[in-house]
């Protein structure tokens, strides 16, 4: 692979750069010709020591990174409107109108992309191949008759063959055995991705889920779905679109996935405008959900290949929008290819509102349906309800959630995915457990009880997080487990109040499954104490509980301590034994599973916190460090 990068720099003039630190460890080198339209980018990825993954190359031409002119888009939605007004009345989003950028000559048209190879011959796409990339290969140029007949066995269409060739036609010429080289290539990226998905899961648990990059990506240009390994690099190489799905979605057959699977687009919106716009906003491959993630079918072997994938694929979704340069993420508000609005922000359809879209937010993201009326989305004032919020204003507690990358806030976090939409509660369970950054996650089964569902994310939650279901959730689990809240509870309860405790960590560990179900925490333990002052509730729901605690040392002393209940639920007055974390500061309220069997467990009745500092527990002795373990 060196010699390669040493031949082709001996070919043109170029600079040279290096950069490290991505987090697989690959180094890059970028030799750019100095072209003033175009340069050639050639990537060398060579593996850390400790990788056993072949060194990468691939070699492609693009545009001038100067030309990439279009991210925020108001200059030019303006520029174009006033230039020619009848643009707005076809392409109310202007962005919208037919690519005709200074490599438009690159883009298949939808009817050339659905050409077959076996029409065109070897003699037709090589032709066709020539005059689009501009090469002079003839069927006599090494490599580029097998790749053809490669094309034509497959019964590929011209989109097909043009998204699978196209980023190492420009290598052929170069010698004779570099086809020999490409080819392993391709079989070593193919092997690659299946090793990295079938490693990811086993047993019904994805053990690697931050590792599993997207199948599926779309090709712009060829205007086709194909395998993201495809687009030779370590991880795909596109811009994630993020979309609310409209409620008056239309299901089309289309060659762009090869008619896989419907793709439900919204009504009045076609998959070529979308790409239209993808193009001009300077795109090249894309991940969109309803063609890269395998939608449903009506055919029975398709469905029972959706499901399996959907079990992997589903809670890595969130993968999408990290294996890539995020800033270029692309957020249709109001429905994919719809036209941003300025109204009906709190609608069950809305961007805003939807379960999956959670995991999606940028904040540098690029809004799409950008109209000259509504230059910029962010700053735009919404016309319905409060007209002084912003686009900008509603995002910003959302990036406040998300933006905490040393430990997630579990219950904010929580009470937002409960407000949003989505088609079923287990959507939203499966969204949480990326967003929680669980070090494993629970593959997705459709056909899995809400319940069920919800108790497999608590097992594959971090023990930290875990920790704040045990500690600040106020009353014990009604379902198959005390220790924790069921699913149920977690919609019915107002975890609003719960968000402002700090915790610490508290790591707690969880064992067996299902009602065989228990938990651990190291931490301390009042074997024996009294409760009183925390039965009655307050008239106003946001006044502070304040009880106190009643402890007989072993010397028969009385000692009293003042506590304090975060929540809204009763603690009868009477006598139990408290758990407490290992800051002395938060308890679970428990009883004994067996009366005067310590061994047996604790079940848990509440919690509270100290309202005084409890360090003196320890001097009188009145507190044991131990390991305690939940029902």
């Amino acid at each position: 692979m060196t010699s390669l990068i040493l031949e082709f720099c001996k070919k043109v003039p170029f600079l040279c750069c290096c950069d490290q630190g991505s987090p697989k460890r690959w180094s890059r080198v970028s030799i750019r010709s100095q072209s003033r339209e175009n340069f050639t980018y050639c990537t060398y990825f060579g593996t850390g020591q400790n990788h056993n993954l072949l060194s990468k190359f691939r070699c492609i031409r693009i545009r001038n990174p100067a030309k990439k002119d279009i991210h925020h888009t108001s200059l030019d939605t303006h520029r174009l409107a006033t230039q020619n007004p009848g643009i707005m009345n076809k392409y109310p989003v202007v962005l919208q109108r037919p690519y005709t950028g200074h490599d438009a000559e690159y883009i298949l048209s939808p009817e050339a992309a659905s050409v077959l190879c076996t029409t065109l011959g070897h003699s037709g796409l090589l032709s066709e191949l020539n005059r689009i990339l501009h090469t002079k290969y003839t069927l006599r140029t090494p490599g580029v008759s097998t790749l053809l007949e490669d094309c034509i066995l497959s019964k590929y269409d011209f989109g097909t063959a043009y998204a699978h060739l196209r980023p190492l036609w420009g290598c052929l010429h170069w010698r004779a055995g570099d086809l020999v080289t490409l080819r392993g290539m391709f079989a070593e990226y193919e092997i690659y991705d299946q090793k990295a998905r079938e490693e990811a899961q086993v047993n019904g648990v994805i053990v690697k889920p931050y590792s599993v990059p997207p199948r599926r990506v779309w090709d712009l240009r060829a205007h086709r779905v194909v395998p993201g390994w495809r687009t030779f690099h370590p991880y795909a190489r596109y811009w994630p679109v993020s979309h609310s799905w409209a409620d008056d979605l239309i299901a089309i057959e289309t060659p762009v996935n090869q008619y896989e699977w419907p793709v439900p687009v919204p009504a009045g919106v076609t998959l070529e405008v979308v790409r239209n716009e993808l193009l001009n906003l300077g795109a090249e491959y894309v991940w969109l959900d309803i063609l890269c993630l395998r939608q449903r079918s009506s055919d029975p072997e398709k469905e029972k290949i959706r499901l399996k994938e959907w079990e992997i694929d589903v809670p890595t979704i969130g993968n999408a929008y990290q294996f890539c340069h995020t800033a270029n993420t692309v957020q249709y508000c109001n429905g994919l290819g719809r036209p941003f609005e300025t109204f009906g922000w709190d609608g069950p359809r809305h961007w805003l509102n939807r379960a999956w879209t959670l995991q999606e937010i940028n904040w540098g993201a690029i809004i799409g349906g950008v109209t000259a009326e509504i230059p910029i989305p962010m700053d735009a004032v919404r016309t319905d309800g409060d007209c002084t919020t912003t686009l900008r204003h509603m995002m910003e507690p959302l990036i406040a959630i998300l933006a905490n990358d040393q430990k997630v806030v579990l219950f904010p976090l929580l009470t937002e995915m409960k407000r949003r939409f989505a088609s079923g509660d287990i959507d939203k369970i499966a969204g949480l457990g990326y967003l929680l950054g669980s070090p494993s996650l629970p593959a997705y089964y459709e056909s899995q009880s809400v319940e069920e569902a919800w108790y497999l994310l608590v097992d594959h939650m971090q023990d930290y997080v875990r920790g704040s279901l045990l500690f600040l959730f106020p009353i014990p689990g009604d379902g198959q487990r005390v220790w924790t809240p069921s699913w149920k509870q977690i919609e019915k309860t107002n975890l609003a109040e719960l968000g402002g405790s700090s915790l610490g960590h508290e790591p707690v560990k969880c064992y067996g499954e299902n009602e065989t179900s228990f938990a651990q925490h190291r931490g301390y333990r009042i074997n024996k104490c009294c409760i009183r002052g925390l039965a009655v509730l307050p008239a106003k729901p946001c006044e502070p509980r304040f009880g106190k605690l009643e402890i007989t040392l072993s010397n028969g002393e009385m000692c009293n301590f003042k506590i304090r209940a975060r929540h809204q639920q009763c603690i009868p007055d009477g006598w139990y034994t408290l758990a407490g974390g290992s800051n002395l500061l938060h308890w679970v309220v428990c009883r004994l599973r067996q009366p005067g069997e310590l061994e047996a467990g604790l079940t848990k009745v509440s919690v509270i916190t100290a309202a005084q500092d409890f360090d003196g527990l320890q001097e009188l002795g009145a507190v044991l460090e131990v390991g305690n373990t939940f029902h």
